[in-house]
């Protein structure tokens, strides 16, 4: 936020329907303040829609043709709150200006015939006090930043107490690991803070619990049923191509269209059900992540006698920042945790998955996916991986 320069002019839009009053107003405060002046409310609005950053006070007469003062004025607290908000009317129109002032559309009122001096210090008050108000926002701001940073760290710390609960799961942590980074990048250039006026802001530490709870439960519940030692094989093309014909019978002729190879040769071993519902996971999020009517295509990328790398493809896709780490979101989302669920599962075949939220060579996702998943011991994590992981989101 920019506040004024104390040694530049304070911004004035004044409006009124009379040419004189509009030259005997600029006139008069041309010298303290720079001035601009409309003829109507039309004019106003057009000038805010190119000068509103500026704008410090705007000071409006009441009764003009067409849109009157308190019509402009309810506008600007709408549109532009920031900028203070002065009605002058002539002393017959006095109950229009009080109840302009009840319901909080102005800062003063201001009868006619002026006084010019009682004017100025009117205006110099208004524009002090827009000052005193954009240093208070801003401190707030930075306020409720670091509070923001709190709940960032404290999800964070989270997830990583959550992959060390969950012993049934190889490399948990690795994916979890895996799942930041990939995620910190789109972080960083995402609006994370939180609405000034938020009432939720005040909820937090209740709803941060809620939220870390569900998370838990939903994260347990889904992996007990989808991580499993009972493997078989099965055909590789076979297993991948029943999770899109799953997903496809739930779209419409108006969504998206998965878009396949003839077929994908080889066999893997493998829990079944957790394969089909990683595959079932990531072509969901690639379907909510681009518009109705357009095609998502799978593509084998690279193919051993070990593994098979395959990516989930589409030009304009942008996966859905996981809304587990903007303090935006406070209440627990299943969709953005079935992201999760999906790295917690790889991991867990062995396997490997990289996930781009801004799309990267028309890449969403991509998984290198071993033939044959083996009891493998614990893949090792460098000593300062915890660090790592909050360097990542520290520059926030």
């Amino acid at each position: 936020m920019t506040l004024p320069q104390l040694n530049s002019k304070p911004t004035i839009l004044f409006v009124d329907d009379e040419p004189q009053a509009l030259k005997y107003f600029t006139k008069a405060f041309s010298q303290d303040f720079e001035i601009y002046t409309a003829e109507n409310v039309d004019s106003a609005k057009a000038i805010l829609g190119d000068i509103h950053n500026k704008v410090s006070v705007l000071v409006t007469d009441q009764r003009m043709p067409g849109s009157t003062g308190v019509d402009l004025l309810k506008y600007v607290r709408e549109e532009f709150p920031d900028i203070i908000r002065i009605l002058t009317t002539a002393y017959a129109e006095i109950d229009q200006a009080i109840a302009a002032v009840n319901s909080g559309e102005i800062f003063r009122y201001i009868t006619k015939p002026w006084d010019l001096t009682s004017l100025k210090q009117e205006l110099l008050i208004a524009t002090r006090f827009f000052v005193l108000q954009k240093e208070r926002n801003l401190l707030i701001k930075e306020k409720l930043g670091f509070s923001d940073k709190l709940v960032i760290i404290d999800r964070i710390r989270s997830l990583i107490a959550l992959s060390s609960g969950l012993p049934h799961v190889k490399n948990a942590q690795n994916a979890v690991a895996a799942y930041l980074e990939d995620f910190s990048k789109d972080f960083q250039d995402s609006d994370n803070s939180v609405n000034l006026n938020s009432s939720d802001f005040w909820d937090i530490p209740k709803r941060e619990t809620d939220r870390t709870t569900a998370l838990t439960q939903y994260v347990h519940r889904n992996l007990s049923a989808f991580i499993a030692e009972t493997k078989e094989s099965f055909s590789l093309n076979d297993t991948i191509m029943s999770s899109v014909d799953y997903l496809q019978k739930k779209l419409t002729k108006d969504t998206a269209e998965i878009i396949y190879p003839a077929s994908i040769h080889g066999d893997i071993i493998v829990n079944k059900d957790q394969f089909e519902k990683l595959f079932l996971i990531l072509f969901e999020q690639s379907v909510q992540s681009i518009s109705t009517t357009e095609k998502i295509e799978l593509k084998v990328e690279e193919e051993t006698h070990d593994s098979i790398t395959l990516t989930i493809q589409h030009p304009d896709g942008q996966i859905k920042s996981p809304l587990l780490f903007s303090p935006i979101s406070l209440d627990f989302d299943e969709t953005t945790a079935d992201i999760l669920l999906a790295y917690f599962i790889i991991y867990h075949m062995g396997g490997r998955i990289m996930t781009y939220p801004k799309g990267r060579d028309n890449i969403l996702f991509k998984m290198n996916i071993p033939f044959k998943t083996e009891p493998s011991a614990q893949e090792e994590l460098p000593e300062n991986w915890i660090e790592n992981i909050f360097s990542y989101y520290e520059d926030w």
